[in-house]
């Protein structure tokens, strides 16, 4: 399994000729046409940091995985100019009832586009990619388990800790992921700035105070940060607890490596 980070939640799985995208997001706004079109729910203004060196027209997706539908994890645009440069797509996102019409209908005119809302543990096999839905600890979200013969890899977009967004504990809603171990796990929380979190939780490892940011991804016993080496980013500090819940306990290092 062939993977490429895109921007912010945005990743591209590739293996065997076939290619699946997570949440991806290639065009920001601009001084020009601020304005970004959500498929569902509100229109957005939003930048990337730093913006993705990766072009859009390099990709030829079967299978498009959507978390949820802020702007930034399924930009119109970007959507539609995916289905156009495709022969087929399954365009899969969470089942969030009375909108699922939104979405047909923004698609029917690619009859090769097919829409797929997934629930808790519903599977879809693409090639030799294993698809599963699972269930999220936002509402109208989904998280992403992929695997092949050669790796897997969880997704779980902008989560929440804890239902209590003043508790730093674990919530019960994480023990569905218990035991699980992807080979890489990509929490994405926070936004898309860099500036510091004077009050935020401190790094078990280094004592460190995290920093408001965008993706953090484990894999091979360290936490990184594919947007920048330089700073922590935002829940580092529940990064290692979740990872321990996942990995059987064990707490890795949690200082980000440069240009992971």
């Amino acid at each position: 399994m062939y993977i490429r980070f895109i921007a912010h939640a945005g990743f591209a799985l590739e293996e065997d000729g076939h290619q699946v995208l997570i949440d991806p997001w290639f065009t920001d706004s601009t001084v020009k046409t601020p304005i970004m079109q959500a498929v569902v729910g509100h229109n957005t203004i939003d930048f990337q940091v730093p913006k993705t060196t990766e072009s859009i027209g390099a990709y030829h997706p079967d299978t498009i995985l959507l978390s949820h539908f802020h702007a930034h994890h399924a930009v119109h645009d970007d959507l539609v100019t995916l289905a156009t440069q495709s022969k087929r797509i399954a365009l899969c996102f969470p089942d969030v009832g009375q909108d699922n019409t939104r979405v047909e209908q923004t698609f029917a005119l690619w009859p090769h586009v097919e829409t797929i809302p997934f629930q808790h543990n519903d599977v879809k096999t693409d090639g030799p990619f294993s698809v599963r839905g699972l269930l999220h600890t936002v509402p109208k979200h989904i998280a992403w388990y992929v695997e092949s013969k050669t790796g897997s890899i969880l997704h779980i977009a902008d989560p929440h800790i804890n239902r209590d967004s003043m508790s730093r504990q674990i919530g019960e809603e994480w023990k569905q992921f218990e035991g699980l171990q992807p080979d890489l796990l990509c929490i994405n929380a926070g936004g898309n700035g860099l500036r510091r979190e004077k009050d935020g939780p401190a790094c078990p490892a280094c004592g460190r105070r995290v920093v408001l940011g965008a993706l953090m991804a484990c894999a091979g016993g360290e936490i990184f940060y594919p947007e920048t080496g330089e700073y922590h980013r935002y829940w580092g500090y529940v990064a290692c607890r979740i990872h321990g819940l996942l990995y059987n306990g064990a707490i890795v290092r949690a200082c980000p490596r440069s240009n992971a």
